[in-house]
């Protein structure tokens, strides 16, 4: 089996598989003209550039097929490289034959050559993408309510506005990162992943969005709402639901409020578990709740995510064993640390104090869950076996955000 990036000529190759495994029509078209077919020489930008990858049989028939992108993640207070994958498709009598885990293993391979020290994917089944060591740790929760449940909260309609074209994104992204500064896993955004997000031209593709101003007029909330019918009932679907304080939260779902004459339910439609609905209505029972995986992680230079890691400004030390399928992230690494500087070396054999897989080391890294948390006793594959108090100071819980999708 060989695994190489896409060329022009594998572009027609590309769209037929596409469209066995996904049982949609075949058009031929020119797609090799397509960015992710010519930037297969160029090296990427670091925010949304993509190109296709793809394993062939030894006669030359694509089997498996999927997109690389670039990105940037936060990590610990700071921008790192990472690297998305999508699209993945595999022909159905080609499929079980080990194409997608010789795909991932040239991918990852490639990251650790260029230095990209993570990558994320959108799943289309958790536990498969489980055996290539990502973790699921960015959970997300829908939830609906009727509109009328938010009679509470008011609006000073003057702080409310439509957003106001293009001029308006520098602000807007702005206010994007610095929201965003101290959560993990949060996207870099250009232009292109904005307008994904949100809609400059409303009459388009009746996609709204609206933003407040506390009264200095500073950008302090935006949603983005679609309207839709679930359960024949009119709806309407918040896709993005983002504020800096209470009053902002308050203000904009009094906001909400003022269309209960157009929609009988609102359903806030993947935000982030920290914003717990229950906590804040009145009537528990009108309020119907669903949470998921949205996003994986997968950590492919540990030693790299070590040093980028922020510790504690007191002086402290710590070894931990790591298992991973990369075998060049296997074995113990020394971590010692202070006033914000900190020194990590890796050997082979030895005592430590904490052993983790893959997987666990991306919960623990990205503070999915505090390791002092009593849920992490259930976490496979971990354990701790001396110098605790330390370990619970280094490996806290900390926001994740990551809900854009490439």
């Amino acid at each position: 089996m060989i695994v190489r990036r896409l060329t022009p000529d594998d572009a027609n190759q590309a769209q037929y598989i596409s469209s066995l495994g996904w049982e949609s029509l075949y058009r031929e078209e020119d797609l090799g003209n397509t960015d992710r077919f010519k930037n297969w020489q160029k090296p990427l930008k670091e925010v949304s550039d993509s190109r296709m990858w793809g394993a062939f049989t030894e006669d030359g028939v694509l089997s498996t097929s999927f997109t690389e992108i670039a990105h940037q993640i936060r990590f610990d207070g700071d921008w790192y490289r990472s690297c998305a994958i999508g699209g993945v498709v595999t022909r159905p009598d080609m499929r079980r034959m080990g194409a997608v885990r010789e795909c991932l293993t040239t991918l990852f391979d490639y990251m650790r050559q260029e230095g990209i020290p993570f990558a994320t994917l959108l799943p289309f089944d958790v536990p498969f993408y489980r055996k290539f060591g990502y973790e699921g740790i960015y959970r997300i929760c829908n939830i609906m309510m009727p509109v009328r449940t938010l009679y509470k909260y008011k609006c000073d309609i003057s702080h409310i506005s439509e957003l106001g074209g293009e001029k308006t994104l520098p602000e807007l992204n702005q206010f994007y990162e610095e929201t965003i500064a101290d959560m993990n896993m949060a996207l870099k955004r250009d232009k292109k992943l904005w307008s994904g997000i949100v809609n400059f031209e409303p009459r388009t593709n009746r996609r709204y969005t609206y933003i407040r101003r506390d009264e200095n007029g500073v950008l302090s909330g935006f949603m983005t709402f679609v309207q839709d019918k679930i359960d024949n009932a009119k709806t309407m679907k918040v896709v993005r639901f983002v504020y800096r304080d209470v009053e902002a939260l308050q203000e904009m779902l009094g906001f909400i409020y003022t269309f209960v004459a157009h929609y009988e339910n609102v359903l806030f439609y993947e935000l982030p578990l920290s914003l717990d609905f229950y906590l804040m209505m009145e009537d528990y029972n009108s309020i119907k709740y669903e949470q998921k995986i949205c996003n994986m992680l997968r950590v492919g230079d540990v030693e790299k995510t070590l040093n980028a890691k922020r510790y504690p400004e007191e002086e402290g030390k710590f070894s931990i064993k790591v298992t991973d399928s990369l075998d060049w992230n296997c074995g113990i690494y020394d971590v010692s640390f202070g006033a914000g500087s900190c020194h990590v070396t890796k050997r082979s054999s030895g005592d430590y104090d904490l052993a983790v897989d893959e997987k666990s080391f991306a919960r623990i890294a990205f503070g999915e869950e505090a390791i002092a948390s009593d849920v992490m006793r259930f976490i496979p594959n971990m354990e701790i076996v001396s110098n605790k108090a330390t370990l619970e100071k280094v490996f806290i819980k900390r926001p994740i955000f990551h809900s854009d999708f490439y």
